[in-house]
């Protein structure tokens, strides 16, 4: 499968206020597994 820059540019994004709380979150985890970040990120969409 291949990516270019439009697809890039068509994909939604979290804000960037999301991905500040997400990195902050983050790095108070010993070992965050990609079920705790999914989880995490619905939590700063709503």
């Amino acid at each position: 499968m291949r990516i270019n820059a439009t697809d890039l540019k068509m994909m939604k994004y979290p804000s960037r206020h999301a991905l500040q709380s997400l990195g902050e979150w983050a790095m108070k985890q010993e070992s965050p597994t990609q079920e705790m970040i999914d989880e995490r990120l619905e939590l700063l969409a709503v």
